[in-house]
């Protein structure tokens, strides 16, 4: 009979030979000081990772003492350490050589904590938000903040002690969705808390005195002035502060007692339908200006229709000042 090629008798064994430890683990298999892994029935532990120590009675090896064995559950919660993941672990790591287990085959590990006091987070958080506020308006009511906190609170461990607000950027007047952050100063772990901020914060609106005609100059003494919360739901305005009226006529007539809406506002214009307009007439580096008369008013910089006076023709121009329009070609 041929004999088989020797590349073809080891091709079987190939599994088998990379399934085997390497490195440090070889070093693990053949120590031979013999210890014990005495594993708990129960632990309870106060930071992330596990490691062997924790879950273990008697003294160990150091190495295999500090080896992690598992990450922790969330405050209050638990999980299941079993004895072969323990096992695997210390191959890995090169540290099973004499290694004999007692005790539980499996450990129930327990992360120590306690549900959050409703109202010492809310003080807490209070404070936290308070400096958040927009600023007042002056002569203003002081502005204030609503925390809506979930039905049910996470547990948390003693030490969490870090709160903060995630995003962390100024609050904006109504309704901001954020988070509370709880952070552990012992082991980094961290709780968050999705909470509803409602945030008071009050602004001027106006309420017309007498009529007000329909592109009547607007100035704040043509109204009373009353402070609203404009982070509440609202019906009546959308218009906040004297200084919006700077430069604005009136876009529709008012009634006394009508409150004034942002699209209550126009511009002033610098140009009436009808008014004498001097037109300047520009091409390249030649400017020349002709008498015309504007058809429709307007702001500064809007293109209006004007009658050049000495050709009748319409044209187009933007209107540059008081009295003054350019066309350029």
């Amino acid at each position: 009979m041929k004999a088989l090629p020797t590349r073809l008798l080891l091709l079987p064994l190939l599994p088998a030979l990379l399934s085997l430890p390497t490195g440090a683990a070889w070093a693990g298999l053949f120590q031979t000081a013999p210890w014990v892994c005495a594993m708990r029935d129960t632990a309870h532990v106060g930071h992330a990772p596990i490691r062997l120590g924790d879950i273990t009675a008697g003294t160990l090896p150091p190495e295999a003492a500090e080896l992690t064995v598992g990450q922790a559950p969330a405050p209050g919660g638990s999980l299941i350490i079993r004895q072969r993941g323990v096992l695997r672990r210390l191959v890995t790591a090169g540290l099973s050589g004499g290694v004999r287990f007692r005790g539980a085959a499996n450990t129930v590990v327990i992360r120590d904590g306690a549900p959050l006091d409703r109202a010492q987070l809310r003080a807490r958080a209070q404070q936290l938000l308070t400096d958040l506020l927009p600023p007042d308006h002056p002569g203003a009511p002081a502005g204030s903040v609503e925390l809506d906190l979930p039905p049910r609170l996470p547990a948390v461990v003693a030490a969490n002690e870090d709160l903060s607000l995630k995003p962390a950027h100024p609050l904006r007047p109504g309704r901001n969705h954020r988070a509370l952050v709880l952070r552990s100063a012992g082991d980094g772990g961290r709780v968050e808390i999705p909470v509803t901020i409602h945030v008071h914060h009050y602004q001027e609106v106006a309420k017309a005195r007498l009529k007000v005609a329909r592109g009547q100059d607007l100035h704040a003494g043509l109204f009373d002035w009353e402070w609203v919360d404009v982070g509440a739901p609202r019906k009546v305005t959308d218009l906040f502060g004297r200084e919006a009226l700077r430069g604005s006529c009136c876009a529709r007539s008012l009634r006394a007692g009508d409150y004034l809406r942002a699209c209550d506002l126009k511009p002033i214009p610098v140009v009436r339908a009808g008014d004498r307009v001097e037109l300047t007439l520009r091409r390249g580096s030649v400017m020349v200006s002709v008498p015309a008369t504007a058809r429709q008013e307007g702001p500064l910089g809007k293109v209006v229709p004007v009658r050049n006076e000495l050709t009748k023709r319409l044209i187009n121009a933007r209107i540059t000042g008081p009295g003054t329009v350019e066309w350029r070609n």
